[in-house]
């Protein structure tokens, strides 16, 4: 493993420490390592910003040598993990850089049937409804199903009627415990990670992410994002 000498790992520091304080606009006394291991989107890497911060505490303000030789090495995975969040910092994750674009979507005239057994075939629990400019109109699911069955008081799935007859319960805001958002391709991560730590409004849970040229619901759809796509970031 390779060795840091410690003036480079104080060096990085103070440009870690910086960078915090210019991005985030602390005060002097404000400690940029209390203050990002605190935020919600650097949440996994609290364990290593403390880390970091006693090394850097100990390098700073006491003598590291023992008979002329160093007490303690800083190794390299402690700089490149100090060096991969200083990038994080000055250059977040967008949504473009995660997002989904190869989506499964259907239209109204498709069939609820080949709907149902393409969605069992890509483990998939919601399919976005488009028109034909490729806008989100609705969203198609299982609840979607339930819902028709128990409002129209039918017992069986016909798979030869078309997504149209859906339409009184495919509407964004017919989800009875659901609800779905819009989100631009240069949307931070972060950002959108923090809906999804608090995915309630009401009685609805946010499942999932459309994404847009820039956020609006009116435009073509370009893609998504879903909890998996964050849990893997």
């Amino acid at each position: 493993m390779n060795k840091v000498r410690p003036n480079d790992f104080i060096d990085l520091c103070k440009k870690f420490e910086s960078v915090v304080k210019t991005k985030y606009g602390l005060e002097d006394k404000e400690s940029p390592y209390h203050y990002l291991s605190n935020l919600e989107e650097f949440s996994d890497f609290r364990n290593e910003i403390n880390i970091i911060r006693t090394l850097r505490n100990v390098c700073q303000h006491n003598k590291t040598e023992i008979h002329g030789k160093e007490a303690f090495e800083i190794t390299s995975v402690v700089y490149e993990s100090l060096k991969k969040i200083i990038e994080l910092i000055e250059h977040p994750l967008l949504v473009k850089d995660i997002y989904v674009n190869n989506v499964y979507f259907v239209r109204m005239q498709d069939l609820v049937g080949t709907t149902i057994h393409k969605m069992k075939e890509l483990n998939i629990s919601h399919v976005p409804v488009l028109d034909d400019q490729q806008k989100v109109i609705g969203v198609f699911s299982e609840n979607t199903i339930f819902t028709k069955l128990s409002f129209d008081e039918i017992i069986e799935v016909d798979k030869d009627s078309t997504i149209e007859e859906y339409k009184n319960y495919i509407k964004l805001d017919s989800h009875s415990s659901e609800y779905f958002n819009f989100v631009g391709l240069n949307y931070a991560v972060a950002d959108i990670k923090k809906d999804y730590a608090h995915p309630l409004i009401g009685d609805k849970r946010l499942v999932l992410s459309f994404v847009t040229k820039t956020g609006h619901s009116n435009q073509k759809l370009e893609g998504i994002v879903t909890p998996w796509d964050l849990l893997k970031r």
